[in-house]
């Protein structure tokens, strides 16, 4: 077990985060109103100030983490029936060698599980199976990770890899 302070289900510091997500409601409430009045002016000012403190926010949110993250003593904690951390590292890949990837990825589909080789029309079928399920086809085209590996491609051999950002999930059961 860890040491790490619990805090109960009503403290003062968990009212106030409450509390601020009341005044937030309040704040939309408030657009509303601004909007059906047409007080474009007031509205642009607030978004400007809810995107600051949206990044205001983000940070003091990652630095908790970070401190969270730094003080487990294993990537799982069980603080009770109620509270259970899980420490997570990314990785950030860059530089990724599509050219390669797509190479292996074609060699992998001429043949089979078996190791026979397939005809043109079902090799290619394979390949671009392969390719959907490992490049989203979308605005970002960042390689599928978990894809990769089940074609038998270790991502972090095609890409410059660096650690990434360490996350925790916090799970808690609250009385509503």
């Amino acid at each position: 077990m860890t040491n790490l302070p619990v805090l109960p289900p009503r403290t003062p510091e968990r009212q106030a985060l409450r509390d601020l997500s009341a005044m937030l409601l309040n704040l939309a409430a408030q657009a509303d109103e601004l909007a059906r009045e047409g007080d474009l002016h007031s509205l642009a000012y607030g978004l400007n100030d809810l995107r600051k403190f949206r990044r205001d926010l983000s940070d003091v949110e990652h630095h908790v983490e970070g401190l969270v993250a730094d003080t487990m003593d294993r990537d799982i904690v069980n603080l009770g029936d109620q509270v259970v951390l899980e420490r997570r590292r990314g990785k950030d890949r860059r530089a990724w060698q599509s050219d390669v990837i797509l190479g292996v990825l074609f060699a992998h589909s001429l043949a089979d599980e078996n190791g026979e080789f397939r005809d043109g029309r079902e090799a290619m079928t394979a390949f671009y199976d392969a390719v959907a399920a490992c490049v989203p086809l979308t605005g970002s085209l960042g390689w599928r990770t978990q894809a990769l590996r089940s074609y038998g491609i270790d991502p972090d051999e095609y890409a410059t890899t660096s650690p990434g950002r360490v996350s925790v999930k916090v799970a808690i059961e609250e009385d509503k």
